[in-house]
């Protein structure tokens, strides 16, 4: 199986839709890849400004970009977090009922806000087994909140301190 870029996926769904391929959509892209885990619509359009400082980039142009993303199946929708809709780049789902559906796993940690992306699907199993009436899901993300262990650990020696005392 051939694996595509994203830029050449993006590139073949608008010419599928009749639009034009403008230089700007690409350098959002390009944004969105750089970041590492999740993102929101303001970090891409910081990272566009650092990406190509001659070419000013609107905001409304990333989020008609992220919202053509999300359609063409290259970035999906993983929630919110502080009131901004949150994204990530899509991977294509193993599951044979649902060929393309895209799965996310993050674990966040509630200390320090690092996220990091899980790869274990049995968190998801049961969705993913799940058969709705009259819909088709296309994706799904799941957000566990919860200590890294950088962050436990901290705590833990705060506690181990202040038990001594």
């Amino acid at each position: 199986m051939k694996i595509e870029s994203h830029a050449a996926r993006l590139g073949e769904f608008i010419v599928s839709r009749g639009m034009r391929s403008t230089p700007e959509r690409y350098v959002v892209l390009d944004a969105i890849e750089k970041c590492p885990g999740l993102f929101t619509v303001d970090m891409i359009h910081a990272e566009t400004r650092s990406i190509s400082p001659s070419t000013i980039i609107s905001r409304g142009t990333v989020v008609n970009t992220v919202r053509l993303l999300v359609e063409a199946g290259i970035v999906a929708p993983a929630g919110s977090r502080d009131r901004h809709r949150v994204y990530a780049l899509a991977t294509a789902g193993s599951d044979r009922r649902n060929a393309g559906f895209q799965v996310k796993i993050y674990m966040e940690c509630t200390s320090c806000g690092r996220v990091k992306p899980s790869t274990d699907r049995a968190v998801i199993a049961p969705l993913l087994a799940k058969r709705y009436k009259s819909f088709h899901p296309t994706s799904c993300s799941v957000n566990i909140y919860g200590l890294c262990m950088t962050c436990r650990r901290k705590l833990e020696t705060k506690l181990q301190t202040s038990k001594k005392k």
